[in-house]
């Protein structure tokens, strides 16, 4: 019975992670230029960092702080609300 509780579950440890990854490089990039492709693919890495673990919830909000720290000192506030409208969309999704 054990295995079958413990042993039969799916973790996304691994690609949560992965996603985490890739994300804080493309908050970077983002942070560096912003395109119509960049702030997409941001999005939905965003979205999906969420979505496979909860906890990365913290990681994009860590991220996204950062980034809003650096285009703040840069004093680019039109990037900086790009970025803080990506948190909060990744934020939404876990409503549901």
């Amino acid at each position: 019975p054990n295995f079958i509780v413990w042993g039969d579950s799916l973790r996304a440890y691994g690609l949560g992670i992965f996603l985490a990854l890739i994300l804080f490089g493309l908050f970077w990039r983002l942070a560096q230029c912003v395109t119509a492709a960049r702030v997409a693919w941001t999005t939905v890495v965003a979205v999906l960092s969420v979505q496979t673990l909860y906890t990365n919830s913290l990681l994009v909000f860590a991220f996204a702080m950062s980034a809003v720290a650096v285009t703040a000192r840069r004093r680019q506030w039109r990037t900086a609300l790009v970025i803080l409208a990506i948190g909060a969309i990744a934020a939404v999704s876990l409503l549901p």
